[in-house]
């Protein structure tokens, strides 16, 4: 019974760190494009598509390229 209880809280354990970080994408993918409406950079179909695959360091980053160069990284 223990072990059984043990391997539950690990599972609820994984599947709320999962569900914690498909929020942070979701919330890092809107601030990507509130800050290019801000800034007037049009996101196009490549452009969306390549948001949708990023990480969550990935997107940390393009942020903090939006927030400094407002611009889409060249090569992105």
């Amino acid at each position: 019974l223990a072990e059984e209880r043990e391997t539950a809280l690990l599972v609820h354990q994984h599947y709320m760190a999962s569900a914690f970080e498909a929020g942070q994408l979701k919330e890092r993918q809107e601030t990507v494009r509130s800050l290019c409406r801000v800034f007037g950079i049009i996101l196009d179909d490549a452009m969306s598509e390549r948001l949708s695959v990023l990480d969550s360091a990935e997107l940390s980053n393009l942020i903090g390229s939006l927030e400094t160069e407002h611009k889409w990284p060249e090569g992105l």
